[in-house]
């Protein structure tokens, strides 16, 4: 089983793919791969920010709970 999940893997990433997350997502794992690819950061809305400080890549996004909801939309294939 775990071999045929690395062959997989190693399928999708030899079509291009940067990188892989496999369903179910973990929010922060999808959250880390997906800010580490953009270069941005993701800031919860409970967060203040000191727009002094704040990175030009910095990027208020759509809440955790907007991008989960719309993960679970996805097909699982």
């Amino acid at each position: 089983m775990a071999a045929h999940i690395i062959f997989i893997r190693q399928t999708i990433l030899s079509t291009g793919c940067d990188d892989l997350i496999r369903k179910p997502f973990i929010q922060e794992i999808l959250l880390k791969t997906v800010s580490q690819y953009l270069g941005v950061k993701y800031i919860s809305r409970g967060e203040t920010i000191n727009t002094a400080t704040v990175n030009l890549k910095t990027q208020t996004m759509a809440s955790k709970v907007e991008i989960l909801r719309d993960l679970l939309q996805m097909s699982p294939d």
